[in-house]
């Protein structure tokens, strides 16, 4: 399994607090920006069934 799914509040961090862009955040971290971005697609996908 990935780490991609652990890896989002970093993300988030690095967006919010530093003002980093997406893909400078998983460029930061080390992470495939299209893992991550399938993980958020999946994620929106759950919330609109409920």
């Amino acid at each position: 399994m990935s780490e991609a799914p652990n890896m989002l509040p970093a993300i988030d961090i690095l967006m919010c607090h530093t003002g980093a862009s997406f893909l400078d955040a998983c460029q930061e971290l080390g992470v495939d920006p299209n893992e991550i971005a399938a993980i958020g697609s999946e994620d929106r996908l759950d919330s609109q069934e409920n």
